[in-house]
């Protein structure tokens, strides 16, 4: 974790490049504040403070947030110029992002919480932010509970926090993806999706009966949906059926193959998906949901393990070849033909956990998630 005097030093002299090149401050309060912002977080109080130093001015604000009041009503801070207030949702965007990019994995939840405008400027860039933050653990009950139960949270540093997990209350966590951890109702069938860094919750009505609730052999992903506003909740258990669910719509649709779905995966805002017969597919949800084949070429046959990653660019289809080979193709879009990626010794999980999003391995009654990459796909 970056020290108070590193950031407070990079902050001083970032800002004020940015701000006399980019940003065209209004007033030289705006200046003198960009120039000297620094911010301290204690995530286990949720108490922030901000640091102002100036040559010839030096003064300081602190705020500690209310969690049962509105933060953006009655939190300022002092301009330089003047004594009059203004508040927290005044700071600069540009200037603001800079210092959150600064924080921890730990800080990001008292960092959203301290006023309206802090939480739209995280959330919105929350991905931005995950994608250069080291890996994080989390540890939750791997079984359910009448009561809300507690996680734990730690960072590479071992940095820990602890907090409850709401909507947890007689479920069981039965995976993670795209940010979220999967909250399935033992007795209501229905799903909680939970984001154990922002605590934002997603609601699933409970799945179909046909559906099997064996985590083993569940293929699912969460994606935003840009067109609909809405977050899609997309799942297959190994049978014919592509299952989805569009929050706040209550009910779940499918699509059908004719083989078996062993896949799917959110490359580049489309959603991919592989059958037993060595078949790729394109699922898209509006404005009709539909499943099209796509030809391809030189599609590889593996011997099992068949599935989905991919790089920032890349499409890839991994699998076993031999006992002692696991083999990674990617799809060349131009030609429509897979190619040879990377052959790698071992086990057929070899090249899937350096691709991967997240593992998660079991300790008793305890499951350890480790997140290097908590980011979610929006789908076009």
């Amino acid at each position: 974790m970056i020290t108070r005097r590193q950031l407070l030093e990079q902050c001083h002299t970032n800002c004020s490049e940015m701000v006399l090149t980019n940003l065209n401050p209004v007033n030289v309060a705006e200046l003198r504040f960009a120039s000297s912002f620094v911010l301290g977080v204690n995530s286990q109080r949720k108490h922030f403070r901000l640091f102002f130093h100036d040559r010839a001015i030096s003064k300081t604000s602190s705020m500690t947030r209310n969690d049962n009041q509105d933060a953006s009503s009655k939190n300022t801070f002092k301009t330089f110029d003047n004594d009059s207030l203004a508040t927290w949702s005044d700071l600069h965007h540009d200037i603001l992002f800079l210092v959150m990019m600064q924080l921890g994995v730990l800080d990001f939840t008292p960092f959203s919480g301290v006023c309206k405008w802090w939480r739209s400027l995280a959330i919105s860039n929350k991905s931005k932010f995950m994608e250069t933050r080291p890996l994080t653990f989390i540890s939750i009950p791997t079984e359910s509970n009448e009561e809300d139960y507690c996680y734990y949270l730690e960072d590479i540093e071992e940095r820990s926090f602890t907090s409850i997990l709401p909507h947890s209350g007689g479920r069981t966590c039965v995976g993670f993806t795209c940010d979220h951890l999967i909250l399935f109702g033992s007795k209501t069938n229905d799903l909680w999706l939970l984001d154990p860094i922002t605590r934002h919750g997603i609601h699933f009505p409970d799945i179909p009966s046909s559906v099997s609730v064996d985590p083993k052999r569940i293929k699912d992903f969460l994606v935003f949906s840009p067109s609909m506003s809405r977050w899609v909740f997309v799942m297959t258990d190994g049978s014919t059926n592509i299952w989805f669910s569009i929050s706040g719509q209550g009910e779940w649709n499918h699509v059908s193959s004719t083989f078996p779905i062993l896949d799917l995966h959110v490359f580049k805002g489309k959603t991919y998906a592989i059958d037993n017969s060595r078949h790729l597919y394109e699922l898209t949800l509006s404005p009709e949901p539909k499943l099209t084949l796509l030809e391809t070429e030189n599609f590889p046959i593996f011997s099992e393990h068949n599935f989905f990653t991919s790089t920032h660019d890349s499409l890839i289809l991994s699998g076993k070849m031999s006992e002692r080979h696991c083999t990674a193709y990617k799809l060349d879009f131009e030609e429509m033909k897979w190619v040879l990626y990377k052959t790698c010794k071992g086990g057929g999980e070899c090249i899937h956990s350096k691709l991967r999003r997240s593992a998660a391995v079991k300790h008793g009654k305890v499951e350890v998630y480790f997140l290097q990459l908590m980011v979610y796909p929006v789908i076009v």
